[in-house]
C-alpha cells in the first residue's frame, strides 16, 4: 500500500493480459482473418492483391543501398479503397487533395490503433501529418514456420503494423501536415547529413545510430561485430541514452543563474522533443517518464521512487500500445529495472544480514 500507483498499474497490466489471451482465443474480432489454408485474408484482399490505400504519414525514412533509393512510409488512420472502385484509381491524378476529398472515395477498415507500412520504389519525401493515397500490393507479415524463426508477424503485430504495401507508388498527397514533427525530423536529417560529410565512410552510420537510433544504413558486419562483443545495444536509443542525456541536461542547467522551475522545464521540454525526433521507442519512453518522475519529484520536494515511476510508464505505454506486453524488448526493458529496483535492494538486505564472510561476498 505504500505505493498505490505501482499496484493500480500491476493490474491494469493483469487484466490486459487476460484482455490480450482473450484476443488469442478469438473472443476479440481480429481485422485480419487466418484461414484454416494458412492464407490471410482482409476482406476482400489477397496476399498481392492490388490495393488503393490513404493514411495519414506518421514517419517516414529514405535508404539508399546498391545505388537505389527507396521510401518506407509509416501510416496511421487507414482507409482502404472497397474492391467495386478499384477502377477508379485510374482516374486519381498526382494533383493534391483536400481531406474532405478523399473521405467520400474511401471506406474506412476498423483497425483500431494500427498502422500499415508502405514501401515505395522511388524517394519520395513527404511531410509529416499530410495524407497520402498510394497503390501497391497488399502483403501480410508471415508467420514463423520454424522453431527459432523470426516471426515477421509477432514481431510487427506487436507493435501495431497491420500489414504492409509493396511496390507502392504515390496517387494523391496533401499538403496539409505536422509542422513540430516535420521540423524535427529535417533537423534530424541536417545532423545526418553533416556526419556523412565530416565522418569517414563507416563510421558516419555507427554515429546515426548512437545519436538518432537510425540503424538501416550500417552494414551487416559492422552490425555483426557489435553484437559478438555484446554492445549492439549501444546502436539503439534505449533508456540509457535517454537518461545520460537528460541528466547532463539537467546537472548543466544547474550551474546557471536561472531559476529553478526553469531548469525543471527546460530539460522536460528538451527530453520530449529529442524522443519525438528520434522515434519513441518503448525503452525511451519508459526513460521519458521517468526523468518526468524524477523533476517531479525535485519540483515537489519529495523523494523519488524508481517502481512507482517505472509501474506508471509501463500503463501509459501499454494503454495506447497493448501488444507490446509480449515484445521481447518491451520485457527485457522492464525487467532491467525491476531487477534494479526490487531484485538488488533485497539482495542487499539479505547480504547484510549474513554473519558468513565468505557467503557474502558471493552473493554481493
Amino acid at each position: 500500500m505504500r505505493r498505490p500507483l505501482a499496484i493500480t498499474s500491476l493490474v491494469f497490466v493483469m487484466v490486459l493480459f487476460l484482455l490480450q489471451m482473450g484476443n488469442t482465443f478469438g473472443i476479440i474480432k481480429k481485422p485480419i482473418v487466418y484461414r484454416a489454408d494458412e492464407l490471410s485474408v482482409l476482406n476482400p484482399y489477397r496476399q498481392g492483391d492490388t490495393v488503393v490505400v490513404c493514411g495519414r504519414i506518421a514517419d517516414y525514412s529514405i535508404n539508399a543501398k546498391n545505388g537505389k533509393t527507396t521510401t518506407e512510409l509509416n501510416l496511421k488512420n487507414i482507409q482502404i479503397m472497397p474492391s467495386h472502385e478499384d477502377n477508379t484509381k485510374d482516374n486519381i491524378s498526382n494533383n493534391h487533395l483536400s481531406e474532405s476529398d478523399y473521405v467520400s472515395k474511401l471506406q474506412k477498415i476498423d483497425t483500431g490503433r494500427q498502422r500499415i507500412l508502405v514501401y515505395l520504389q522511388e524517394e519520395f519525401m513527404p511531410t509529416i501529418g499530410s495524407y497520402v493515397i498510394v497503390s501497391g500490393q497488399m502483403s501480410y507479415f508471415d508467420k514463423a514456420t520454424n522453431p527459432g524463426e523470426f516471426d515477421a508477424y509477432r514481431f510487427y503485430t506487436n507493435r501495431g503494423f497491420l500489414f504492409a504495401v509493396k511496390r507502392a507508388n504515390i496517387l494523391k498527397t496533401t499538403a496539409s501536415g505536422n509542422c513540430l514533427l516535420q521540423n524535427l525530423k529535417e533537423f534530424r536529417l541536417r545532423q545526418e547529413a553533416y556526419l556523412e560529410r565530416y565522418l569517414p565512410d563507416g563510421n558516419d552510420a555507427v554515429m546515426k545510430a548512437m545519436l538518432f537510433g537510425n540503424k538501416k544504413e550500417m552494414d551487416e558486419e559492422t552490425k555483426e561485430l557489435y553484437q559478438k562483443n555484446g554492445i549492439a545495444h549501444i546502436l539503439a536509443i534505449s533508456g540509457l541514452h535517454i537518461s545520460l542525456l537528460g541528466m547532463s541536461v539537467y546537472r548543466v542547467l544547474l550551474h546557471l543563474p536561472i531559476p529553478k522551475w526553469c531548469v525543471l522545464l527546460i530539460s522536460g521540454v528538451f527530453l520530449v522533443l529529442y524522443c519525438f525526433m528520434v522515434g519513441v521507442s518503448a525503452s525511451a519512453f519508459r526513460a521519458l517518464i521517468m526523468f518526468a518522475f524524477f523533476l517531479v519529484s525535485k519540483w515537489l520536494k519529495r523523494s523519488y521512487d524508481m517502481v512507482t515511476a517505472m509501474a506508471f510508464s509501463a500503463m501509459v505505454w501499454l494503454m495506447f500500445q497493448p501488444g507490446y506486453l509480449f515484445d521481447c524488448g518491451f520485457q527485457l526493458s522492464y525487467a532491467a529495472i525491476m531487477g534494479m529496483g526490487i531484485i538488488l535492494p533485497t539482495l542487499t538486505e539479505i547480504t547484510e544480514s549474513l554473519k558468513v564472510k565468505w557467503l557474502r561476498k558471493i552473493i554481493a
